[in-house]
């Protein structure tokens, strides 16, 4: 009998508790919208063959590309880091980073 009173309440009330939890959530989206991130991070990787590979003439990567890439790997801030702190120069986000080759035509 008393099993039975429980389940009429809770399907009384359940309309509240379904808008109190949708107020909640929504709530907890507007908070964490304005909340300043405290963790980002990002990453870059490179993928290569291994030399024993066969490769064909549309897997050879040029020269100049792989030069870019290179340059582009070398310019990211925690290589930028690790040089200052080896040369005793400021690198990256405080002073811009020398450029690595000038474009040619």
């Amino acid at each position: 009998m008393e099993l039975k009173l429980i389940f009429t309440l809770i399907r009384r009330w359940a309309w509240l508790m379904i808008i109190g939890a949708v107020i909640g959530a929504g709530a907890a989206y507007i908070y964490s919208i304005y909340q300043t991130p405290i963790y980002e991070a990002t990453t870059k990787f490179m993928v290569l063959q291994t030399p024993d590979s066969a490769v064909s003439d549309v897997q050879v990567v040029s020269d100049k590309e792989l030069a870019e890439t290179y340059i582009e790997l070398l310019t990211t801030q925690p290589v930028l880091d690790a040089t200052s702190e080896a040369v005793g120069t400021l690198f990256g986000r405080r002073r811009s980073a020398p450029a690595a080759f000038p474009a040619h035509a």
